[in-house]
This record gives C-alpha cells, structure tokens and sequence, in this order.
C-alpha cells in the first residue's frame, strides 16, 4: 500500500480512538457511581474493539510498536474477559501465550514483507523525525503495553479481570509521554487516547489512595 492511500484511510484510525474513550468513559462513571475503582464487563468489550481498529490502524500506516503492542493488548483484552466469564470457559495460561506469540510473530512477519523498502515506523505526512524522537516515543508506547501485562499477571493470580494501582500509575505516565511523542510527529489519531486518558487515570488513583486511607 503506497503513501497515498495510507494517507487517504489515515482518519478511519478515530474510530478506534473512539472505542478507545468510550471504555474509560465508562469506567469513570462506573467509579463515579459508587464513588471506587470499578471495572465494568463492557470495559473489555469496547477495549477489544479499540485494540483490534487500532492494531488495523497501525499496520496500514505501518507504525510497527504501535501495531504490536495493540495486538498484544487485544489478546490481553480478552484474556480479561474470559476471566471474568464461567468457570468451564476459562482457557488455560498457556493457551494465552501462545496467542501472544502467534499474534507477535505475525505483526513481526508482516512488517518483514512489507517495509523492506521503507522505514517500521512511518509518520503521518512528510515530517523528518529524529531518531532519538522514536526511541522516546517508543518508551511511552512500550509504558502503555507493559501496564497490560503487570495487569494481566495479577489477574492471573486473581483469577478474575481488575484493574489495580499499578495499572493506573503505568497508564499516567506513558500517557503523558505518548501525548508528548504524538504531539510532535503530528500524529492527531494517536494523540487523542493519551490526552483524553490523563483525567479518568488520574481521578482513578484518587479512589484507589481514598479506599487505602478508609
């Protein structure tokens, strides 16, 4: 696929922005409703809808952190809500790695036959990035993903899909840094998710720290 029409299919990645602040949004009121941390079933749905549009996204503007983390976050996404479902329907731990891996190994395949002419981390329009821009970008991206998987470790343990502290203090800090990275390689589809994201993370450690001193 040529940069013309990359460009050209670049605005349908707001669809999974939407997706993407719709699932915190209803996790904000959720909370707000009874004044905790709650994390609601429909959480997971619309987060596997928001991976799945961005993972597409990313591989269509072939921006390779992006699409693997969003691979990875779908299959964690739904490992959550699996977790949450019956007991009989629950799949195993390592049927979930392997879902990782096939996932990783694809997204790594893809860009191996795709970008052999072009660079794995393409930006919208013609800007030059400097490299060392990337890499901290790539820190922020790499912050976002790794949040899932401190989350899903403990969900694991839990036996059930929660989002804890840790996962908010992760979130915070990458969005802040993504905002800063997206904010200079002008890239508005993933610049929207980091910013809307500062409020709700930030009002969901203050329940977290007012149950701890309750």
């Amino acid at each position: 696929m040529n940069e013309h029409f990359r460009d050209l299919l670049y605005p349908l990645g707001f669809i999974a922005q939407l997706a993407f602040g719709l699932r915190f949004l209803v996790q904000w009121v959720a909370s707000e409703k009874v004044q905790k941390m709650v994390t609601p079933k429909l959480f997971w749905h619309l987060s596997i809808a928001g991976n799945l549009l961005l993972f597409i996204h990313s591989l269509i503007q072939l921006h390779f952190p992006m699409s693997l983390a969003q691979g990875q976050n779908l299959v964690l996404s739904w490992r959550n809500l699996n977790l949450l479902g019956p007991e009989s329907k629950k799949q195993t731990f390592w049927f979930v790695v392997l879902l990782l891996v096939a996932v990783s190994a694809l997204t790594v395949v893809f860009f191996a036959l795709h970008t052999y002419n072009t660079s794995w981390i393409a930006t919208p329009g013609t800007l030059a990035i400097s490299s060392w821009i990337h890499i901290f970008g790539i820190v922020g991206i790499c912050s976002f993903a790794v949040r899932f998987w401190v989350q899903w470790w403990q969900a694991e343990h839990q036996n059930t899909g929660s989002l804890t502290e840790s996962f908010w203090w992760i979130s915070l800090v990458g969005a802040l840094i993504c905002s800063i990275y997206f904010f200079i390689i002008r890239d508005w589809v993933n610049l929207i998710g980091p910013i809307l994201s500062l409020v709700p993370y930030s009002r969901n450690l203050y329940f977290v720290k007012r149950a701890k001193t309750t």
